[in-house]
């Protein structure tokens, strides 16, 4: 017995000190992108400067821009909104940045946690997605300009779809949450740039496939309902509400699945 729980206190230390280093490299990485030398090119009236110049616009309520022309409409509005919405919660640039790189980072790593359900794996997937090359990319990262979240954004686009189809037999909840979560990055990833088409390619296989799973599965709940005659008759009380409620459980889920379906491709098409 003595033996047993020491090797439980050792698990439970062992784990607790590598939570204790993912926190640390946490806090260093969020550190190390409040500190990048950002710049942005002054002269890039379609690119940076365009940027800056519709953030400052939203910030002053001016949604079209206080003086309407030609370039007025010619960028996406994910980049310059989230300007805006870091000057209004009064969080520097780089600040923000680090702490949206992490999230994202979180969300993926908690989006396959049914896959990888070791602690330790899962926190190494973390913080491989966080100290990622591309996102350390001084070319991309420190220039302010949209690129410097579109893969990020790509990737919480991802990550909300793996969330969704892992948890497909999940709780109304916990298919309601990814749902969200869904929504909220494919409608900031496809309002972040002009060739935002080919996520398409991800999401629309992504939807049908869960669509006819979820088809399958009322098909099958339906099957399952059919008993002969006999059985029926001997179970009759208690087959009406395990049905009942197998049923209503269900059937959330299957309409959730097709919000999922449906909202995703509204957003891809309008």
């Amino acid at each position: 017995m003595i033996k047993t729980m020491d090797k439980k206190q050792v698990k439970k230390v062992a784990l607790f000190i590598f939570y204790a280093i993912i926190i640390w490299l946490t806090i260093y990485r969020i550190v190390i992108q409040a500190n990048y030398p950002y710049y942005f090119l002054v002269d890039a009236g379609a690119d940076d400067q365009l940027m800056v110049y519709e953030a400052s616009n939203i910030l002053q309520g001016n949604w079209l821009s206080s003086f309407y022309y030609q370039m007025t409409l010619t960028k996406s509005v994910t980049f310059p909104m989230l300007l805006a919405f870091f000057r209004c919660m009064g969080i520097p640039y780089g600040l923000g940045l680090g702490l949206l790189f992490v999230a994202i980072s979180y969300i993926f790593a908690r989006a396959v946690k049914p896959l990888v359900r070791n602690p330790y794996f899962s926190g190494i997937i973390y913080l491989i997605i966080l100290y990622s090359p591309v996102g350390l990319a001084f070319q991309t990262t420190a220039r302010l300009y949209r690129n410097s979240i579109s893969h990020w954004l790509a990737l919480f686009v991802i990550s909300g779809i793996i969330g969704v189809y892992v948890r497909r037999d999940s709780s109304f909840v916990k298919l309601l949450g990814w749902t969200v979560i869904t929504l909220i990055a494919l409608t900031m990833f496809w309002q972040l740039r002009e060739d935002h088409i080919w996520i398409a390619g991800f999401v629309i296989p992504a939807d049908v496939i869960l669509f006819i799973y979820w088809i399958k599965r009322v098909v099958e709940a339906r099957k399952g309902k059919k008993a002969s005659g006999d059985e029926v008759a001997e179970l009759k009380d208690a087959d009406c509400d395990f049905y009942g409620r197998k049923n209503n459980a269900f059937y959330k889920k299957f309409g959730t699945g097709l919000s999922i379906a449906s909202l995703c491709l509204f957003l891809i098409w309008s």
